[in-house]
């Protein structure tokens, strides 16, 4: 479901707010499933003081970089 800009900026959220809000409700309902979440690194960059100890977080190198 694609939430219209509208929608945001009624509850004062921004775009990355938003994807903030996501992250943390499924991560939520998959260790209320007895789940281990596993994100990408950006969710790590973004906001890591509020990811759950319990989250795996898929870290991408790439061989230039090595």
């Amino acid at each position: 479901m694609i939430v219209p800009i509208s929608r945001l900026n009624e509850r004062n959220m921004t775009t990355k707010d938003a994807y903030k809000y996501f992250v943390l409700k499924a991560q939520e309902i998959a260790i209320n499933l007895s789940w281990i979440p596993v994100n990408w690194e950006e969710t790590f960059n973004s906001f890591k003081e509020n990811l759950n100890p319990l989250t795996v977080v898929h870290n991408c190198t790439y061989l230039e970089s090595l």
